[in-house]
């Protein structure tokens, strides 16, 4: 899979596996650097300077790989809505996948459910320091490193669950 189909098949998976959140209401939202876009002319980082450009958001190709995944882990098709975006970043991808919860959970469960599943995965990260400027993964500290850093966000009051991860692939 695609760089983008990697972080949101392994931010949506725990929720899907454990039957969490409503899946009829997936939406991933990606910032592509130029390293992430392709080798076309208009990926070039000169022809993306000072640029926000939607990129394919209604066919992107890596729609049909995260479809895929996520519903041989559900057990039945799933469909999400993609709007990928090509930012004026040379390295890196950052994706925020919104969804609803099911029922209450709470945010301590959420996370101990991501620790049991990804504690211990060499190439993932799991942050949630919430302290400071930089709370949540910002690609210019994570550049040139093989890792998918993963945060969580449970806005309880409206069951709404937004998952932001980034990845570079060096």
């Amino acid at each position: 899979p695609g760089c983008m189909a990697v972080t949101s098949i392994l931010a949506l998976a725990p929720l899907i596996r454990n039957d969490l959140i409503d899946t009829e209401h997936i939406v991933v939202d990606a910032k592509i650097g130029s390293s992430g876009a392709g080798a076309g002319s208009g990926t070039a980082h000169a022809m993306r300077a000072g640029v926000i450009r939607p990129y394919k958001p209604a066919k992107h190709r890596h729609t049909g790989e995260i479809e895929q995944e996520l519903s041989e882990i559900a057990g039945k098709k799933i469909h999400i809505s993609m709007s990928p975006h090509a930012v004026d970043v040379v390295r890196g991808i950052l994706c925020t996948n919104h969804t609803f919860m099911k029922n209450d959970i709470s945010e301590k469960d959420l996370w101990k459910l991501y620790r049991d599943t990804y504690g211990k995965e060499k190439f993932i990260r799991l942050i949630r320091d919430k302290k400071g400027l930089y709370k949540f993964p910002d690609p210019k500290f994570l550049l040139v490193q093989t890792f998918v850093i993963l945060d969580l966000i449970l806005f309880e009051f409206l069951l709404k669950f937004l998952l932001i991860q980034f990845l570079d692939f060096a």
